[in-house]
C-alpha cells in the first residue's frame, strides 16, 4: 500500500521524453513507488553479525532474483542499526557504486545503506525492467568522484511511461518471451567451438537486441497493447497525495 505523501504525480507534456500510446501515462516514478533505506551494523560489535538474517549489499545484486547474501547479521544486529528487512518479492535498487541496478527478493532479507527496499502496487518485474531499459538515463544523473550515486529525490522526480496494469503483464510476458530464446542463442553460440573474436562480436549483438527490446517495450511497440483498456489508476496527485 502506497504511504499517502504529497509528490507530483503526472509528468507534464513538455517534459515527457517520447510519445507513448494514447491510453499510456507519464508519471513521477515517487508517484508509484515508496523507497526504504537500510543500513550496516556496527562492525565493531561481533554480536551483530554472522546470524540467522541475510543481510544484502551491492555485491550480491546480480541477474533478476536474490535468493542468498554473503553476509548475514543477528536480530541484535538488526534492531541496533538503520538496516530495515525486506518482503518476498520486493525490488532491491542500488544507489550507490552501481546505480539503478536492481534485484528481486526471493527471501526475505536485511538491506545495507546502498540500497533501497521499492514498495509499489507495480509488478516487480515490471520495475525491474524499467530500470534496465532507463539505466543510462539513471548514470547520467548520478554523481560523485570516487563512488557513483544517485539521489531519491532524483529518483523518485524521474519519469516513467505506465501501461494500463494487464498491459504491463503482457509487456512482463513479451519480454521473457524473447529474452528466453537469445538466451538460448547465447549458450548455443557458447557451446559451439570457434574464433573468439567471432563469438564476441555475435554475443554484443544479443546484448543489444535485448537493449532495443527493452527500448520498444516501454514504448509501447511490442505489439501488446489493446488501446482499447482504461489507463492505469494508480497514480497518486501532487494535491491530493492519494490515488486518482
Amino acid at each position: 500500500m502506497l504511504e499517502k505523501k504529497t509528490r507530483p504525480g503526472f509528468v507534464p507534456e513538455a517534459e515527457q521524453p517520447y510519445k507513448i500510446p494514447q491510453n499510456w501515462r507519464w508519471v513521477r516514478l515517487g508517484a508509484v513507488c515508496d523507497f526504504i533505506g537500510g543500513g550496516t551494523p556496527s562492525k565493531k560489535s561481533p554480536e551483530y553479525w554472522n546470524g540467522s538474517i541475510p543481510w544484502a549489499s551491492v555485491k550480491d545484486i546480480k541477474g533478476t532474483y536474490l535468493t542468498d547474501t554473503i553476509d548475514t547479521i543477528t536480530e541484535t544486529g538488526l534492531q541496533n542499526s538503520a538496516a530495515n528487512l525486506c518482503d518476498i518479492g520486493d525490488l532491491l535498487l542500488i544507489t550507490r557504486i552501481e546505480p539503478a541496478k536492481t534485484v528481486i527478493a526471493k527471501i526475505v532479507t536485511a538491506i545495507n545503506q546502498d540500497l533501497k527496499i521499492v514498495k509499489s502496487p507495480l509488478s516487480s518485474l515490471f520495475l525491474h525492467y524499467y530500470f534496465r531499459a532507463f539505466q543510462q538515463s539513471f548514470l547520467d544523473m548520478a554523481s560523485g568522484s570516487t563512488v557513483l550515486g544517485i539521489t531519491i529525490a532524483n529518483v523518485e522526480n524521474a519519469a516513467i511511461p505506465l501501461p494500463p496494469l494487464a498491459e504491463q503483464q503482457r509487456i512482463i510476458d513479451r519480454i521473457e518471451g524473447l529474452f528466453t530464446k537469445l538466451d538460448k542463442a547465447r549458450e548455443n553460440i557458447v557451446s559451439v567451438s570457434g574464433h573468439n573474436d567471432t563469438k564476441n562480436t555475435v554475443l554484443g549483438k544479443i546484448d543489444i537486441m535485448k537493449r532495443v527490446i527493452l527500448g520498444r517495450a516501454f514504448r509501447g511497440e511490442l505489439g501488446t497493447n489493446r488501446p482499447g483498456e482504461p489507463p492505469c489508476d494508480i497514480v497518486r496527485t501532487e494535491t491530493e497525495g492519494d490515488s486518482i
